[in-house]
């Protein structure tokens, strides 16, 4: 009980500051504290994988080429594929400029290196503040903490007030937002045609981006004993992924780890879906991130979450009526 206690102790200690992840390297600790110890040996390995992820050239749904019907269907049956057998895909050629891509994970990353007073102001767990900071969302329930903090701004039911975003990433943040919206109905549109329905099915049917999550994985002194994140497939219908040259990313494919694909392009990747409008099509994709040592190595990530409106617990039945 003793040990609980002084974990609970060390966890309290650890969120009073207000600092972090980036407090403790900021402070120069050359071992990590036991509350980011997780149990099982880890290693962390970006190469010799045996799958690639796909990558997909949305120019045909985008407007970056010539739009024709063999075109669109092409490029709807690779999306099927790729959604069928990995549950996680790359896509290319999808609207966000590339100046925009680079943009939000320079402001990300310059707002999680300001001082921690500076930040401290929006360090909250309060879940009714649509702009929030933190270290582990579920830093009081989870095992063992992860090595990374994270700003989060949520998008639904509308973006919020350009005076509750930090100042580093105010107004490219809410245009990477507006951008994401929209690549998040051309995605719901082609994973709509995949599965036989109106192409207007699944937006209709979900939030579309619910949130813009931009962690940040600071030098790590012992990267053998933690992770940047764990383990995981994300709560929601979709997620589309941008990390900066750092990378760190592996996805989990019957055991093993693939990493694939360019810097400075999205990800996107199949959530909990307990079941599809029509037959089975999304495969649940889980993913992980390993820390890195050394200054040089501190990645940054934005995270884009589409989710179902009904929230969490949406089950999705049969849906003959809806389709083409």
């Amino acid at each position: 009980m003793a040990s609980d206690y002084d974990r609970l102790g060390a966890l309290k200690a650890f969120d009073d500051t207000k600092a972090g992840v980036k407090g403790l390297v900021d402070a120069g600790v050359t071992t990590i504290p036991s509350i980011f110890h997780h149990p099982l040996p880890i290693e962390h390995t970006d190469h010799d994988h045996h799958f690639t992820i796909p990558v997909i050239d949305l120019a045909a749904a985008t407007g970056g080429t010539t739009t024709t019907p063999s075109k669109r269907t092409e490029l709807v049956a690779a999306v099927k594929a790729a959604a069928e057998t990995v549950g996680f895909f790359q896509v290319v050629n999808h609207g966000v400029p590339k100046a925009v891509m680079s943009e939000i994970l320079a402001a990300v990353r310059g707002f999680h290196e300001e001082p921690a007073e500076a930040k401290a102001p929006y360090y909250s767990r309060d879940l009714g503040r649509p702009v929030r900071y933190w270290s582990n969302f579920d830093l009081f329930q989870s095992p063992a903490a992860q090595w990374r903090d994270t700003l989060y701004m949520e998008t639904t039911p509308e973006l919020p007030p350009p005076e509750e975003i930090p100042p580093a990433c105010r107004l490219i943040a809410l245009e990477y937002a507006r951008l994401m919206q929209q690549l998040g109905r051309t995605l719901l549109e082609l994973l709509s045609e995949a599965l036989g329905l109106r192409s207007s099915h699944l937006e209709e049917d979900a939030a579309c981006l619910e949130r813009l999550a931009g962690h940040y994985y600071p030098s790590c002194p012992e990267p053998h004993l933690t992770l940047g994140t764990t383990r995981h497939s994300d709560p929601c219908f979709l997620t589309v992924l941008l990390q900066d040259a750092v990378g760190g990313l592996q996805v989990l494919l019957k055991e093993d780890y693939g990493v694939g694909g360019r810097t400075g392009d999205g990800r996107c990747a199949g959530g909990e879906c307990r079941r599809l409008p029509a037959d089975r099509l999304q495969r649940q994709v889980q993913e992980r991130g390993a820390p890195r040592g050394g200054p040089e190595h501190r990645a940054s990530r934005l995270r884009g979450l589409l989710l179902p409106k009904t929230g969490r617990a949406h089950v999705y039945q049969s849906a003959k009526a809806n389709r083409r």
